[in-house]
């Protein structure tokens, strides 16, 4: 994960550069942020999806954030599908497309958490979720 976030930090390192120095345009800059948001996005929800499969459980997983964060993805998404039909263009979405997938990325990962928590793995007793909590291995 370090390697990761060390090596998209160095993309943005260089492409600020390059801005700074009149080679490329600010909106290159924007958008490579934009872009790298998206990956650590992706990459934050990946650990919770394979902890939950590997137990078998969410115990300890705060599933009201996955709730909100994916009606605040909704919303985002309504909001570019909004501003399609009012300017008759799919230009909102195709220009600002970090924000898009960023809100796709985000309802995807929140569906397949919500899932896991409601239908894939049944309630347990706090007997039960204690005795996981203790024993539980790390990633």
């Amino acid at each position: 994960t370090w390697l990761i976030c060390a090596g998209l930090c160095s993309i943005l390192v260089c492409l600020g550069v390059l801005t700074l120095n009149h080679i490329v345009s600010p909106l290159v800059l924007v958008t490579g942020i934009g872009e790298v948001k998206v990956v650590c996005s992706t990459i934050k929800y990946v650990p919770q999806v394979v902890s939950n499969h590997m137990q078998r459980s969410t115990v300890g997983f705060a599933v009201d954030m996955a709730l909100l964060d994916a009606a605040g993805s909704i919303f985002s998404i309504a909001q570019q599908a909004f501003r399609c039909i009012q300017q008759g263009s799919m230009l909102p979405i195709t220009k600002n497309m970090s924000k898009t997938l960023l809100g796709l990325v985000s309802l995807t990962f929140d569906v397949i958490l919500i899932s896991q928590h409601f239908c894939l793995y049944p309630e347990i007793t706090q007997d039960e979720e204690q005795h996981q909590l203790l024993h539980q291995q790390p990633i």
